[in-house]
């Protein structure tokens, strides 16, 4: 049976009897299982006006409104579960969670170490613990944590991923790459993982494995102009400016309103001596400021200075 055709068959046995709860909470079920969640929540209601002290009901209303992305009605309706079974490790995890995406990190550390008093070797719990700690940029416990998880989900991709950027932020680049390239082997489309990859070889200065990461990078996610942005870079240093305009070219099929690529494109007219195109670039780049990560008053510096230029 389809779970359309569950949710038309419970319905019709709530038509024939508004009593029959057990029908009612059935369809609540499908409901949320099928995505109707503003329904199942009217479902809820009722019921819990029937059964005030029913947790699981409680429960399954912060489960629908979670599923809305309404974290506030989540978290109070996991506070009113959790006031009749405060132990409960299914009502403990939902509680940590909605803390979380509420941005009340302590909160939900506190919820999720409940949880593992109960389950020492939740892996999903291990994770978010992981998040929380990185949240508040204790890398450590987030680096233990997610060591954690991975020890008992190896497949975890993004424990896996988190983890090394943590490694990464710590200094320890040699272990941040082995785990991501674990990310790849896992998941060879992670696209990040490639362009962390492809950060740490240019912080080294190895371009040539830097370009390789950042080519693959892009041919996953054209989009990111991060990876655009350190690709033209490099192609600069190493005096390929024509190859590095290409590349901000392409970027900006895709990103047309970013500042920080025509400062860019700016830069390399500026490196090819060709100032005419490094002043409309400027000006560009001055347009779409909102899009800048450069300071404003540093562009309009040079757009002066350059402008100076063209009159002598």
């Amino acid at each position: 049976m389809s779970y359309l055709q569950e949710i038309e068959n419970l319905t019709n046995l709530i038509k024939e009897d508004p009593t029959n709860f057990q029908a009612r909470r059935e369809l609540t079920v499908a409901l949320m299982d099928k995505g109707f969640n503003e329904e199942a929540i009217k479902q809820l209601t009722y019921l819990i006006s029937v059964f005030p002290e029913d947790s699981r009901l409680h429960y399954n209303l912060g489960i629908a409104w979670d599923k809305l992305k309404n974290f506030k009605q989540a978290k109070k309706a996991y506070e009113t579960a959790l006031s009749y079974e405060p132990e409960e490790p299914d009502f403990l995890y939902n509680m940590g969670y909605v803390c979380l995406e509420n941005n009340e990190t302590n909160m939900a550390i506190h919820y999720f170490e409940k949880v593992l008093e109960h389950d020492k070797n939740d892996a999903n719990t291990y994770f978010n613990l992981g998040v929380c700690y990185r949240n508040i940029e204790n890398s450590q416990k987030a680096i233990s944590c997610f060591e954690k998880a991975l020890e008992l989900n190896e497949k975890d991709i993004l424990a896996n991923f988190y983890l090394a950027c943590e490694l990464q932020k710590t200094g320890e680049e040699e272990k941040a790459q082995e785990q991501y390239k674990q990310v790849i082997q896992n998941c060879p489309d992670y696209s990040w993982a490639y362009f962390n990859l492809a950060s740490i070889a240019f912080k080294e200065k190895n371009y040539d494995k830097a370009i390789d990461y950042l080519k693959k990078t892009l041919e996953l996610n054209p989009k990111d102009i991060e990876a655009s942005k350190i690709y033209a870079r490099i192609l600069s240093l190493i005096n390929k400016i024509s190859e590095a305009e290409s590349v901000i070219m392409t970027a900006l099929q895709y990103n047309p309103y970013c500042g920080d690529l025509y400062y860019y494109l700016a830069k390399l007219s500026q490196k090819k001596g060709d100032n005419q195109t490094y002043v409309i670039q400027l000006k560009e780049a001055i347009k779409n400021h909102e899009t800048l990560s450069i300071p404003m008053k540093i562009i309009q510096a040079e757009l002066k200075k350059a402008q100076g230029h063209e009159k002598n």
